[in-house]
């Protein structure tokens, strides 16, 4: 039995042994805390009809011993990928990469049948089980490649080679691990090392992109600034939608999207749209109309003649000044922001907080820093709170816009979605 025999034969595969189904195939992966071959004998009893092993062991049924299980996973799955698809799609990027790989499934449907996993499965580990498990034989895949560790997005890369590529832009996240925007930029750029030509799309408004060398392929360029591609001229909000101007290859357009948008979103649309109308794909405006951004990403709730802006998924400095640019927009309502930390930035942790804080002292009336840690009570002209009841609290007791923002791990995406939905 090989593990290819296995996927053609419809079994689904697993790493997380407490969620392995009957029939299924269970993954033993070791990894920094927990080792999976501690767990094969459980996936047995869970009803695993195989686990693929990287070392021998007194296990309870049928096994599968290779030298590399994350190997053969991408080995496999991308190899499904690219006997089957005509068209693969990568996506990567400091923000927006799961809200451009979204609306790409949106737009390209006019073009074809369209894969894409499910949320952020974007890994070495994630890419290949979304494949094995849900690619249905689509013509168009679109796949979402993330960075935890020099050299993720060129292993991911290397094994799928993208006939397109999207930059949507060049963040702080991670500098606890890449130290500097300039590192960040060059593994990002590693998107293109799996491909010997087709076409890169890229935010054409940030300098770090300008220094590689792109000759050998295609270049389309987003962004706010006149020389590019695809430009966000302008947007504003009424009461129900969002009124987008776009110049896409030196035409103007204009765009009515559902309810509230933030300015980083529009900007990833603007990226999906400067590559869909280059190649022509024809476009839909009620299609694009009814669009429905991911939850907790500049999600608007109504409530108790409130209007509270779930942007909790996750947070860096750019996030930050982006909703905050987009805030900025609603006229005449009193502005709370709740903003928890933001994570992965190291030593330079001190520094970006107070950037963050700078601004939004220009923008909010109120802000509240939700500070369980009490790591940073020193910040002047900010209101702490510490806990979820007292959060919870707060929310009760103010009016107009609420806007609130925070790493995924501080645990407010989480709270929110108990208290909102």
């Amino acid at each position: 039995m090989s593990i290819e025999n296995l996927w053609k034969e419809g079994r689904r595969f697993f790493i997380d042994s407490r969620n392995v189904e009957p029939t299924g195939v269970f993954i033993a992966v070791k990894g920094e805390n927990l080792d999976g071959h501690d767990y094969v004998n459980q996936a047995f009893e869970k009803g695993a009809g195989c686990c693929i092993v990287q070392k021998p062991g007194d296990y309870k049924g049928e096994t599968i011993l290779v030298d590399d299980a994350v190997t053969e996973l991408l080995k496999l799955s991308s190899s499904i990928i690219k006997s089957n698809a005509r068209l693969k799609i990568a996506v990567t990027g400091s923000t927006g990469k799961t809200t451009t790989k979204e609306l790409l499934y949106n737009l390209m449907s006019c073009a074809g049948t369209v894969f894409r996993p499910y949320r952020n499965f974007n890994t070495e580990i994630g890419l290949p089980l979304a494949v094995l498990n849900e690619y249905k034989g689509e013509e168009i895949v679109i796949l979402e490649m993330g960075l935890r560790k020099p050299g993720d997005v060129k292993l991911l890369s290397d094994y799928f080679q993208p006939d397109v590529s999207f930059i949507t832009n060049i963040g702080s996240s991670h500098l606890e691990f890449l130290k500097t925007r300039e590192n960040i930029a060059s593994e990002k750029m590693e998107i293109i090392s799996g491909m010997k030509n087709g076409m890169v799309v890229i935010n054409g408004d940030e300098p770090l992109l300008e220094k590689f060398n792109l000759s050998h392929l295609n270049v389309l360029k987003f962004g706010k600034k006149e020389h590019n591609d695809g430009i966000l001229v302008d947007y504003t909000f009424d009461e129900t939608s969002t009124k987008v101007w776009i110049r896409l290859h030196g035409k103007d357009m204009m765009l009515t999207l559902k309810d509230f948008w933030s300015e980083g979103q529009i900007i990833d649309l603007v990226a999906c749209l400067t590559f869909v109308t280059f190649i022509q794909v024809p476009l839909d405006p009620y299609l694009i109309s009814a669009i429905n951004l991911e939850k907790g990403r500049f999600t608007t709730h109504r409530k108790d003649g409130k209007l509270i802006i779930d942007d909790s998924y996750n947070a860096s400095y750019e996030s930050f000044c982006s909703g905050f640019e987009s805030v900025e927009k609603f006229e005449k309502i009193k502005k709370t922001l709740i903003m928890g930390e933001m994570l992965e930035l190291g030593e330079l942790s001190e520094h970006y907080h107070k950037k963050v804080l700078e601004k939004a002292l220009k923008v909010f009336d109120c802000i509240w820093f939700f500070d369980p840690r009490k790591a940073f009570s020193s910040y002047k002209g900010v209101n702490f709170v510490h806990s979820f009841d007292d959060l919870e609290k707060i929310l009760e007791q103010t009016q107009g816009l609420i806007y609130i923002k925070g790493s995924n791990g501080t645990g407010l995406n989480s709270f929110l979605k108990r208290i909102l939905e």
